[in-house]
């Protein structure tokens, strides 16, 4: 895919959501990042290293279904997040 096409794409979600059991560091949460989304990912790697939960979006433990839906509802909900 074009990359002017991708970065349009990440600009038109309001959050992006990344759910992972072995990722490091995916260039998707890179790219969704640098246009200042807010990500909500598994806590897998070294995404720990770039996201700060709570901060740029939320870090949840892998397989808890419960926190990864509460997490979206809260961004979805409040917009100064």
């Amino acid at each position: 895919m074009h990359r002017k096409v991708l970065v349009n794409l990440y600009r038109s979600c309001d959050i992006y959501v990344h759910s992972s059991y072995a990722d490091t560091f995916p260039s998707a949460i890179r790219e969704a990042m640098s246009v200042g989304r807010p990500i909500v990912t598994t806590n897998v790697g070294i995404i720990d290293e770039y996201l700060r939960n709570g901060e740029n979006g939320f870090l949840i433990n892998e397989r808890d279904e419960y926190n990864f839906a509460e997490a979206i509802a809260k961004l979805l909900s409040d917009e100064t997040l």
